[in-house]
């Protein structure tokens, strides 16, 4: 069973509480956001995901956020290029070093995992803080670009740096060059399109989201979700991460 809250705070993307995870069941498609969470007694910090991972091991309840696609750099108080797809205690963050310990005793002290998903929000939140989404940095415009399905070269033109230099700005800001993030973004666009109002072929699903063909959206789909484009964008016929699911309230 698992509970989804969207944008709970500035700079959280999405909450939630999922359980049980059962080892080679679950897959966590990747959405290229870093994210918190805690399975046993320990707050793991997850670098910008671009690949699946399926569980490994059974757990009960995991708790988790994953932040918004420009507020990871921030969090991190780092580039985020050494921390693509890392799973990590949160305590080797060199800026979440101290405070770690705290957010553990306070995780352990709370009575449900809804408790513990408000903790880590608010936490995330303080730290991210609230004009993460108008950094002048340039984030935005290639966060947009990517989402748009836009050339690299005609984003980095509007921000006057070289192809280049957009390459090496994305690695920082997103932990993956522009493409990747424009790929992981479509297969989104993918899954969002397949839930809206009625049911569109899979040839208009690909259209729609971007792909040049169904059979570019059924080989994207299988590297990115481990399943076929029938399964993994049919109405909750997989399971696959909370990031990818679209039902939930705004706040836990």
């Amino acid at each position: 069973m698992t509970q989804l809250w969207h944008h709970p705070a500035s700079g959280v993307a999405l909450a939630y509480v999922t359980g049980p995870v059962r080892p080679g069941e679950y897959v966590s498609v990747p959405d290229g956001r870093s994210g918190l969470a805690i399975a046993g007694e320990t707050v793991w910090w997850f670098g910008p995901a671009t690949r699946p991972w399926v569980a490994d091991r059974m757990l009960d309840t995991v708790v988790g956020i994953r932040l918004t696609h420009l507020a990871g750099r921030p969090f991190a108080d780092t580039s985020l290029a050494p921390w693509c797809d890392a799973r990590v205690e949160l305590g080797h963050l060199p800026s979440h070093a101290a405070s770690s310990t705290d957010l553990r005793r306070a995780l352990q002290m709370a009575s449900t995992p809804r408790q513990q998903a408000v903790l880590l929000v608010a936490y995330a939140s303080r730290r991210v803080g609230a004009d993460t989404e108008s950094r002048g940095d340039g984030a935005a415009r290639i966060l947009a670009g990517a989402a748009a399905g836009e050339p690299v070269a005609v984003t980095a033109a509007e921000l006057a740096i070289s192809p280049r230099q957009m390459h090496r700005r994305s690695l920082e800001m997103f932990g993956m060059p522009p493409t990747t993030l424009r790929r992981i973004l479509r297969i989104h666009r993918a899954a969002s399109v397949r839930v809206g109002g009625t049911e569109p072929t899979l040839a208009t699903v690909a259209a729609e989201a971007g792909f040049s063909d169904q059979a570019h959206l059924a080989r994207d789909t299988q590297a990115l979700t481990l399943t076929t484009s029938s399964l993994a964008l049919g109405r909750g016929r997989v399971a696959v991460s909370d990031s990818f699911k679209t039902s939930g309230s705004t706040r836990p």
